[in-house]
């Protein structure tokens, strides 16, 4: 009798975590809880009418995409070809690629960078000579196709190429807000001399603030240390940009704040100023959210609840607590 009364409560426990555990992924409850994603685990966190400060919010921040698109490689040009398909020009270097074994072939169209950093300037692809050391920017994952009898394997997958330089002078990554590289283990000190440029947008005037959360390709001559390695970069040019909304993230308080009109966007909402509620209006659909500076009471389909912190204002431009992208995205997805 003790035996089964035990094996009946074990199995009435083991069902109850189950059920608990089933309740708060399927979002059950007082509809005062809710699940959100911070990149690592999931953190619960209590708002509605509860009054609660924040109880939990564990993970890292989320990842946005944080591993670099692109990779080097080097070599020496050994062949170029050039056919022309629908009237555009396609060039394929045929590069002895260093420490392997077999050539590859790269495929490149006009939209294909040719950078010398030493200068710095962009030149064109028949500015590349047979025999010329060379480094290649590819997609990290990189599509090969593999070559017939004796051809190299073949990819289109290049962003571009550099010249006049070595490999160990490069260095591609994607870059945080203290200038270091994803991995820990280099930053890039940016000074007046340094030549920067946006791969995207050529007319750009560009600072070291605008190198902060990028994808970028740095040249450098000289570093220092090891623990990041640390070097004064003579050219930068950024590949990709992280979103805005990300960029001009601050923390507050010990809390995350995002701007308003990016994370709205972000969501599909639309932003007006409500005069008469002295509030700020997003909707979308049949949702609406009211906001109000330095209030945490919202009003969301006419029911109310509360922020963790409040929307605040930054020279002149609105942001608010983290948390806004679940509840716009909670009650937004399903109205379109």
């Amino acid at each position: 009798m003790r035996k089964r009364s035990i094996t009946r409560i074990t199995a009435l426990v083991l069902a109850t975590m189950v059920l608990l555990t089933m309740s708060v992924f399927a979002g059950l409850g007082n509809g005062n809880a809710h699940w959100k994603w911070n990149g690592g685990i999931h953190g619960w966190e209590f708002g509605g009418g509860h009054g609660f400060e924040k109880w939990f919010y564990g993970g890292a921040e989320p990842d946005y995409g944080r591993v670099a698109h692109y990779e080097l490689l080097s070599g020496e040009v050994i062949d170029i070809t050039v056919d022309e398909e629908d009237d555009e020009d396609f060039y394929y270097f045929e590069i002895d690629i260093d420490g392997s074994a077999d050539d590859l072939l790269f495929k490149a169209s006009e939209d294909v960078f040719v950078l010398d950093p030493t200068e710095p300037e962009f030149l064109d692809l028949n500015d590349i000579d047979e025999e010329e050391d060379i480094v290649i920017v590819v997609e990290r994952n990189a599509s090969y196709t593999e070559g017939d009898d004796d051809e190299p394997d073949m990819t289109d997958d290049v962003a571009g190429f550099i010249v006049d330089a070595d490999i160990d002078e490069l260095h591609v990554s994607i870059f945080d807000n203290e200038l270091k590289a994803v991995d820990g283990m280099f930053r890039i000190d940016v000074s007046s001399d340094t030549a920067i440029w946006d791969l995207n947008d050529d007319n750009a005037a560009l600072s070291e603030e605008d190198v902060r959360n990028t994808e970028s390709l740095v040249y450098y001559l000289e570093s220092t240390g090891s623990a990041p390695e640390v070097a004064d970069a003579e050219m930068i040019l950024i590949l990709n940009r992280t979103p805005k909304m990300v960029r001009e993230s601050f923390d507050r308080l010990g809390y995350k704040y995002i701007p308003l009109r990016a994370a709205a966007s972000s969501c599909k909402y639309t932003c007006r100023w409500i005069s008469y509620e002295n509030g700020i209006l997003m909707t979308r659909g049949d949702t609406d959210l009211l906001i109000r500076i330095g209030d945490t009471d919202y009003v969301l389909n006419g029911n109310r609840g509360e922020f963790s912190a409040p929307p605040i204002l930054k020279n002149g431009k609105t942001f608010v607590p983290k948390e806004i992208i679940e509840i716009l995205d909670k009650h937004g997805w399903h109205m379109d």
